[in-house]
C-alpha cells in the first residue's frame, strides 16, 4: 500500500480521489520522528511529488535510511539524488509512475542495492559533524 504521510490542504482531496478509485492508500497527516523513522525503515522506497520544495530534509532523511528515493527535477532535490544511482528524477507525472512502476518490479535486491548506493552518498555529503565544522568555519571567517 502508499502511504502518505504530512498535512496539506491537497490531504481532502487526494483522499477523496484514492477512495473514488479504491486505491490502497493509507494517510497518516502528521506522525512522531520515531514513527517517522519507523515508517522510512519499513518502506521500499520513498516519493516526493512536491512541485515547490526547497532543501528537501526528507529526501536525506529518506536516504539515510537506506531507501531509493524518487524526485521532481524542479526541485532542490535533484542535489541529493544521483539518478539511477541513489535514486530516480522525474519530469512529469508520467515519469513519476514508471520510476515507481519500477521499482516496485524490481528485486528486493535491486532496491537495497540502490538504498545502500543512497545511505552511502547521504553519510558522505551530507555528515553532520562535517556540516557542523564547515558553519564554524564559516562563522570563524565573519568575526575575523
Amino acid at each position: 500500500p502508499l502511504v502518505c504521510v504530512g498535512d496539506d490542504r491537497e490531504r481532502p482531496r487526494l483522499e477523496e480521489y484514492a477512495n473514488k478509485l479504491r486505491a490502497p492508500v493509507e494517510f497518516k497527516g502528521r506522525v512522531s520522528l520515531q514513527d517517522l523513522i519507523k515508517l522510512y525503515q519499513k518502506c521500499s522506497f520513498y516519493i516526493t511529488a512536491s512541485k515547490w520544495e526547497g532543501f528537501g530534509l526528507p529526501v536525506i532523511e529518506a536516504g539515510a535510511c537506506g531507501k531509493p528515493v524518487i524526485v521532481p527535477r524542479n526541485t532542490a532535490h535533484v542535489e541529493l539524488v544521483r539518478d539511477h544511482r541513489t535514486g530516480f528524477i522525474f519530469n512529469d507525472s508520467s515519469g513519476l509512475m514508471s520510476s515507481a512502476r519500477f521499482l516496485i518490479g524490481a528485486p528486493q535486491c535491486y532496491r537495497q542495492e540502490i538504498g545502500i548506493n543512497a545511505r552511502e552518498h547521504i553519510k558522505k555529503k551530507f555528515n553532520l559533524d562535517k556540516t557542523a565544522k564547515d558553519y564554524i568555519d564559516v562563522y570563524k571567517d565573519l568575526v575575523s
